[in-house]
């Protein structure tokens, strides 16, 4: 038996038909810099719980699913962190300062 691994590329064209998220489940979570883990508001700023440390500043990060489909059908996907850079064209740090700032705006990035 052969211990390489191979990795295969597959290029698929279709169309994303739906996205998750709104007002009440951001396309985004706040993330600690050193973990990437979510954070939560304390009185400081934000508390990492897996570092055990507060932190004045936080990382955006995207979580959010989409529905992808082609002529075969359709499948639901999750999109994280730098996959989402990808599907909306933007940072999550960008999105974060839209979506707080203007949400009529993200209904047409959406």
């Amino acid at each position: 038996m052969d211990n390489h691994t191979k990795t295969l590329y597959f290029k698929c064209s279709g169309t994303l038909t739906w996205f998750s998220g709104d007002e009440s489940k951001p396309y985004y979570y706040l993330a600690c810099p050193s973990c990437k883990k979510k954070v939560a508001e304390d009185l400081n700023g934000y508390r990492c719980e897996n570092c055990n440390k507060s932190i004045p500043k936080v990382n955006p990060s995207f979580n959010f699913s989409i529905k992808f489909g082609d002529y075969s059908g359709n499948v639901f996907l999750g999109c994280l962190g730098e996959t989402g850079d990808q599907i909306l064209g933007m940072s999550a740090a960008k999105f974060f300062e839209i979506f707080n700032s203007n949400q009529g705006e993200i209904r047409n990035i959406t």
